[in-house]
C-alpha cells in the first residue's frame, strides 16, 4: 500500500486526460438527444469521491485529535443495451487520525461492474451498480501505553463487492452529475504484527463501509475517432 499515493496521482492524471479527450470527441460527435442518454453503444467515463477533515479538541485536558479521509472512484464502460452498462471500477480510500492514538488506513478495490439505469427520460435516471472484485487493505495503529510505544499493523487482500444506489442528472446529453450512497463489503486474509514483542500471526477479517459520493461522467458516442 505504500504505492497508493503514487497510483492515485497517476490515475487522476490519466482520468483528467481521458475526460479532456472525451469532451473533444463528444463535441465532434454531437447529435440531438433521442430518448435516454444511456443508449446502446455509447461509452461513459468519469470520476467521483469524497474528502473530509475534522478537528476534535478537549479544553479541560488539552487533548487534540485531527482526522482526514478521502475516497476516489474512477469508472468507465460501455452500454451493451439500452440503460445497461458494463465496465470497470478503481476505488481508493485513505484515512488518517492523529492524537492519543495514531491511525492510518488505506484500501484499494479493482473490479468489473454492471449498472442498470431505470428511467428512459432525457434528464437522467436512478441507477443501481454492482461491482465484485479484488480488494487490498493496510491498517496501522500506534499509541503510547505506560511510556511504551505500541504498534499494530495488518496488511492483506481478498474479495469484496460494492453496491451503489444513486441518481444521475444529465446535461446536454453529454455530461452526467451523480450522487449516490454505496455499501462496500470485503473479506480479507491479513498478516498482523504486534510490537513490542514482534508477534506475527494470520487473521481473517471482514470490513463493511457505507459512504456518500458525488461526481461527474462524460457520455460518448464513440471512444476513439
Amino acid at each position: 500500500m505504500k504505492y497508493l499515493c503514487l497510483w492515485t496521482l497517476i490515475l487522476i492524471i490519466l482520468s483528467i486526460f481521458s475526460l479532456g479527450n472525451s469532451y473533444i470527441f463528444a463535441q465532434d460527435s454531437a447529435v440531438d438527444s433521442i430518448g435516454t442518454p444511456f443508449r446502446k453503444g455509447r461509452w461513459i467515463t468519469g470520476i467521483s469521491g469524497t474528502i473530509s477533515s475534522s478537528v476534535n479538541e478537549t479544553k479541560s485536558t488539552g487533548e487534540r485529535t485531527t482526522s482526514n479521509a478521502y475516497a476516489l472512484n474512477i469508472v468507465g464502460g460501455q452500454f451493451f443495451k439500452e440503460r445497461w452498462l458494463v465496465g470497470g471500477i478503481v476505488q481508493m480510500n485513505r484515512s488518517d487520525a492523529e492524537g492519543l492514538t495514531d491511525l492510518k488506513t488505506e484500501s484499494l478495490f479493482l473490479g468489473p461492474l454492471i449498472t442498470r439505469y431505470f428511467s428512459d427520460t432525457e434528464r437522467g435516471s436512478l441507477y443501481l451498480t454492482l461491482a465484485p472484485g479484488y480488494t487490498r487493505n493496510n491498517n496501522t495503529i500506534r499509541f503510547i501505553d505506560d511510556l511504551d510505544e505500541n504498534l499494530e499493523e495488518s496488511e492483506g487482500s481478498g474479495f469484496g463487492f460494492i453496491i451503489n444506489l444513486g441518481y444521475s442528472y444529465v446535461v446536454f446529453d453529454r455530461i452526467a452529475f451523480d450522487i449516490g450512497v454505496a455499501i462496500t463489503q470485503s473479506w480479507l486474509n491479513v498478516e498482523r504484527r504486534l510490537e513490542p514483542g514482534e508477534v506475527v500471526f494470520s487473521d481473517d477479517i471482514n470490513l463493511r463501509d457505507i459512504s456518500f459520493s458525488f461526481g461527474f461522467r462524460v457520455l460518448l458516442d464513440r471512444l476513439l475517432q
